[in-house]
């Protein structure tokens, strides 16, 4: 099964993941304000194995190459827009029990095909821009309110500023912008060292199976998620 990245993934973090699996290129154009339109967690959302909801108005190039993966893509409801809420109907993180996301948002395809799930209400609606699920109770976030809520409901999470990661355009860009999970692999796209509170992401990684892959040395940069399907 694939990765699907932004297309401005820099040629070092893309031969790096290369390593590991086939890589799809993502792009897009005029369909959303340009410093996420080329964010595949904007307009797909991984929901289990080998299954993806994706935007209508996502190119159709992009749901023929996945399919020909393999993967078993579902349209949503919802098209992507220019403007936030639009922006955000995808951008849930799926977990094997629970769907977490701003829930007055989410495309409700992602609810229709996960029933048995519980759908946690945050405030943020980019969550998957902010949040990285290594399991079903341990969480990364660079969002403070969805860290609250995570801790409320006794899940193990912690909390990294996104104050070192880049984003075109903005002040900072978001942790789980920057990241993705293949079995046993957790990749970032950059290097941990740069970001603050090290030596308490270290420790939280230690307690978990996952080899960490730094798919480059600079700072890590926002560039929709690393999807691996």
């Amino acid at each position: 099964m694939p990765f699907i990245v932004n297309t401005d993934i820099s040629s070092k973090a893309l031969q790096s993941l290369e390593k590991f699996d086939e890589v799809i290129l993502f792009k897009t154009i005029g369909i959303t304000y340009s410093a996420i339109s080329n964010h595949p967690d904007i307009f797909f959302t991984p929901i289990g194995k080998s299954t993806m909801i994706y935007a209508p108005n996502t190119p159709p190039a992009y749901i023929d190459k996945l399919i020909n993966s393999n993967v078993i893509m579902i349209s949503g409801e919802k098209k992507v827009t220019l403007t936030y809420p639009g922006t955000a109907c995808y951008n849930a993180c799926v977990t094997s029990s629970h769907i977490i996301h701003n829930t007055k948002i989410t495309d409700r395809e992602i609810v229709n095909q996960l029933p048995a799930h519980t759908q946690l209400h945050v405030a943020q609606g980019y969550t998957r821009c902010n949040l990285i699920a290594f399991s079903e109770k341990h969480f990364m976030t660079s969002d403070m309110g969805i860290y609250n809520t995570l801790l409320k409901h006794n899940f193990n999470v912690l909390f990294v500023s996104p104050e070192n990661i880049i984003l075109k355009g903005f002040k900072n860009g978001f942790l789980g912008g920057c990241c993705g999970i293949m079995n046993n692999f957790f990749f970032i796209n950059g290097a941990l060292k740069h970001l603050p509170g090290l030596k308490y992401i270290d420790k939280f990684m230690s307690n978990l199976p996952f080899n960490i892959i730094e798919l480059s040395s600079g700072k890590p940069e926002d560039i929709g998620a690393i999807l691996h399907i």
